[in-house]
């Protein structure tokens, strides 16, 4: 492994803050690269990490790194939350470059696109694949 993709990896640990039964504060260090004038992308963010049922909604900042998670207890393990969003974080990281390239005006249509192929992509208990491949058409 190169010393980029160690370090990548590095950014794409989730690190448990603070818990309570159904909450989580977690510091995702990656969202720090999201570069303020890129602030339309949180949206699109917590859309995404809000796929899988059980999790009931994940607010990021991208000034600290850190994401508020709220997701029902009796569902989902917060080994299985880290660990997604984990694989959200390596994905998101391996796509950097694409991610870029979507213009503004595109945001909300690949951002659904993007929610219905994460839909089909996770599965249970909560996992998904980090080496998952994003089709062209999705992110276009």
């Amino acid at each position: 492994m190169d010393w980029q993709s160690a370090a990548l990896r590095l950014l794409a640990r989730p690190r448990v803050l603070h818990r309570a039964t159904g909450r989580l504060r977690i510091h995702l260090p990656f969202l720090k690269l999201i570069k303020e004038e890129k602030a339309g992308f949180v949206p699109m963010l917590s859309a995404l990490l809000c796929v899988p049922e059980g999790l009931e909604s994940i607010d990021p900042c991208l000034a600290t790194g850190n994401v508020m998670v709220r997701y029902d207890a009796a569902r989902l393990t917060e080994t299985e939350i880290l660990d997604y969003l984990k694989s959200i974080a390596e994905i998101c990281i391996r796509y950097k470059d694409r991610f870029k390239q979507v213009p503004p005006d595109k945001l909300a249509d690949v951002t659904g696109r993007l929610e219905v192929f994460l839909r089909s992509a996770v599965t249970y208990p909560l996992a998904l694949d980090p080496q998952l491949e994003i089709p062209d058409h999705v992110l276009t």
